[in-house]
């Protein structure tokens, strides 16, 4: 597993995460099997499938507007992905 926190929302209100490591590629299965990401002010964890997450370089999350809604919210406590 690999975990991701944000503690402050960019101009537009999205908590920003990068889905890849120090190298600057995307993971992959063989090194992780999920990703979690943790919006600190919100208290609001995602957790991503490796299938899912690979499709991005960064996701942004929008876990306290009820106006603009994350295409990924449907990950959010997404908690039945850990085994």
């Amino acid at each position: 597993m690999q975990v991701k926190s944000s503690h402050r929302a960019g101009k537009d209100g999205a908590y920003t995460f990068h889905a890849y490591g120090h190298a600057m590629r995307p993971y992959d299965a063989s090194e992780i099997d999920l990703l979690a990401a943790y919006v600190v002010p919100a208290d609001a964890w995602y957790l991503f499938p490796v299938e899912e997450f690979r499709k991005y370089k960064a996701m942004s999350l929008f876990p306290g507007s009820r106006r603009r809604l994350s295409k990924l919210e449907k990950f959010r406590e997404n908690w039945g992905i850990v085994r």
